[in-house]
């Protein structure tokens, strides 16, 4: 957790649950590595799924955000979302 909030803190994450670079593999990644501050999970996760909306429900990661997608959409309680992108 340490190194976690070392990068969150650094390089990674702003306050109040966004991340430097708004995409869907920046809030992917964050959620599913578990760099947010539990306090800005509900705020992060508006953001993710906006970010999401924005491209009418469609995926717009590449290679390395592709096997955290789904799975940060779990952790975040999006499981319909989830299901809509397959």
């Amino acid at each position: 957790q340490a190194d976690g909030t070392i990068i969150n803190q650094t390089r990674y994450c702003e306050n109040a649950g966004s991340t430097h670079h708004p995409s869907q593999t920046a809030y992917a990644l964050a959620i599913d590595f578990n760099l947010m501050p539990e306090e800005t999970m509900e705020q992060t996760t508006h953001y993710f799924v906006e970010s999401i909306h924005r491209r009418d429900n469609h995926l717009s990661v590449g290679f390395l955000g592709i096997s955290h997608l789904l799975p940060a959409l779990t952790k975040c309680r999006q499981n319909e979302l989830a299901f809509t992108l397959l």
